[in-house]
């Protein structure tokens, strides 16, 4: 009677401890995804996986974001986060480069049995989308010899130390685009471009780029650019001069010039007559004109002294934009006809 008691109470011991200690490991997550929104003003980046029907109804699932370096796991910044099969995550670097971690959880801390199956992660990091520049200018060169303009930025502070920045200059017509001239280069906060239409008027647009083609992960910012196109410098026209009439019974004066081939066709030559006095410039008068490439001024002042002067000018008064050449005139003064009795 003894010894049945006695192996009973064993058997039951061994039971209980072996109901305490035994907690299957759950399956992982499978087909996890991580996004970007579609809404470029946020770095938000959306988790999603899938939850396999085989697990326990109470095995939970946590997610957590790593930001990433060269393929390596930066201590930098991690976020975890418990949900059932999906989960966003905010407030992020722009311009960042991450990668989200899956798992799921069975059992907890109250009795020292959590048990978690392997992470399941998304194939490839991904980008955050980075801030766009600021404060985009857009200026011409001091220096009127040449049609160079210099476009500048301010960085954003929050952007990812790796983040680019590049920078298209586009020869636009009548506020549209045109295709016939697109330059485009990667700076860091400014960049000139030369070599561009004498008068022709330009835009600058400029972006932030996060990621390279090697991943197929480049994601960039929405572009920005300065609010009003300006014009460049157009060329001055040559050879310039002024002939008096073969009809001595009139002062006409008659200036020609040649236009410079290369300077965009809307820009407009124009013409001004002096009459001067000892080599200095007299008020007395001046007229004005517009013309391709000659002008006549009549009704000028017998036996007077004039010189004419020509420039060129792109862009015009409605978009404050007027720039114009330097201005060339005629070597020497010369006079018109005196009336002959």
């Amino acid at each position: 009677m003894d010894v049945t008691v006695t192996f009973f109470y064993h058997f039951v011991l061994i039971l209980l401890s072996c109901y305490t200690c035994f907690i299957l490991v759950p399956l992982p997550p499978t087909d996890v995804t991580l996004q970007r929104s579609t809404d470029k003003s946020t770095t938000e980046l959306s988790a999603s996986w899938k939850v396999p029907s085989a697990n326990d109804k109470n095995v939970i699932y946590k997610v957590r974001l790593e930001k990433v370096k060269s393929g390596e796991n930066s201590e930098i910044e991690k976020k975890t986060a418990s949900a059932k099969n999906s989960h966003s995550f905010t407030g992020l670097v722009p311009g960042g480069r991450y990668q989200v971690h899956v798992w799921s959880e069975a059992g907890d801390d109250t009795d020292n049995q959590q048990v978690k199956s392997v992470e399941v992660n998304n194939d490839t990091p991904i980008y955050t989308i980075p801030l766009p520049p600021t404060d985009v200018t857009l200026q011409r060169s001091t220096d009127k010899s040449t049609t160079e303009l210099s476009a500048s930025w301010k960085i954003p502070s929050a952007n990812d130390k790796n983040v680019i920045y590049k920078v298209r200059l586009e020869k636009v017509k009548s506020g549209e685009n045109s295709e016939i001239e697109k330059k485009t280069a990667s700076a860091k906060n400014s960049h000139s471009f030369t070599g561009l239409v004498p008068g022709g008027r330009y835009q600058v647009h400029v972006w932030s780029e996060a990621g390279d083609d090697t991943d197929n992960q480049q994601v960039k910012s929405v572009e920005v650019n300065n609010d009003t196109p300006i014009y460049t410098i157009p060329l001055p026209p040559t050879d310039v001069t002024l002939q008096r009439s073969p009809d001595k019974s009139t002062t006409e004066l008659s200036a020609s010039w040649k236009v410079p081939s290369a300077n965009d066709k809307n820009v407009i030559y124009k013409v001004r007559l002096e009459k001067v006095k000892s080599g200095e410039n007299s008020e007395i008068e001046k007229k004005t004109a517009s013309a391709k490439n000659s002008h006549s001024f009549t009704g000028l002042v017998p036996g007077g002294r004039y010189q004419v002067h020509v420039w060129s000018e792109a862009g015009d008064d409605r978009d404050n934009q007027q720039v114009k050449s330097v201005e060339v005139n005629n070597d020497t003064p010369i006079y018109t006809s005196k009336f002959c009795s």
